[in-house]
């Protein structure tokens, strides 16, 4: 049985210092900051840890409707001519998203378009983004829609950052084979 210790977010607004020790209660523990989400990070070793073992059959339902709509952003992303697109099962790995969809575009056109597209679709199904970035850039679009995540890159973008490999450890899924099944 794997445990993850509790995560705390703190202050966004703290994110020049790299690091700090601060002591509260007798106990000291050492606070790092994230410089890629511009926020603190405090992992406290004494609190209650989330273990991933432990599956609820609500969870279970919310990670396949989470698992459908990242294959249906996959599929609409194709759509929009989307190049490689990938998804990534990230349960086992963070208890901060679920998945990946990672896809490429060959121009900042195409790339709006997926993301227009997207936005439009999963706001039909119900679902309201909690955040866009890069959408003026456009180099590398981020949406957020909770449980997913959707990169968008350009060809150079996606070469440079590569998350595929920053996320080795993640489980690709066969999301042709999932919307084949969900379609039927």
């Amino acid at each position: 049985m794997r445990e993850f210790p509790k995560i705390k977010l703190m202050n966004p607004r703290r994110h020049l210092n790299t690091s700090r020790r601060t002591s509260y209660n007798n106990r000291v523990s050492v606070c790092r900051f994230d410089l890629v989400l511009r926020c603190q990070i405090r992992v406290d070793p004494w609190s209650f840890a989330i273990s991933a073992a432990t599956v609820t059959p609500a969870k279970k339902s919310r990670l396949q409707r989470s698992l459908e709509d990242a294959c249906y952003i996959a599929k609409l992303c194709e759509e929009y001519r989307g190049k490689d697109t990938v998804v990534l099962d990230l349960t086992a790995i963070t208890p901060i998203m679920d998945f990946f969809v990672i896809t490429t575009g060959a121009s900042t056109r195409q790339m709006h378009a997926m993301s227009d597209e997207t936005r439009v679709q999963m706001k039909a199904r119900g679902h309201k983004p909690l955040g866009t970035e890069g959408y003026e850039q456009s180099s590398w679009i981020l949406q957020d829609w909770g449980d997913i995540v959707l990169h968008s890159f350009l060809p150079d973008a996606r070469d440079l950052y590569d998350l595929e490999g920053l996320w080795a450890d993640a489980k690709r899924i066969d999301w042709r084979a999932i919307v084949e099944q969900t379609a039927s």
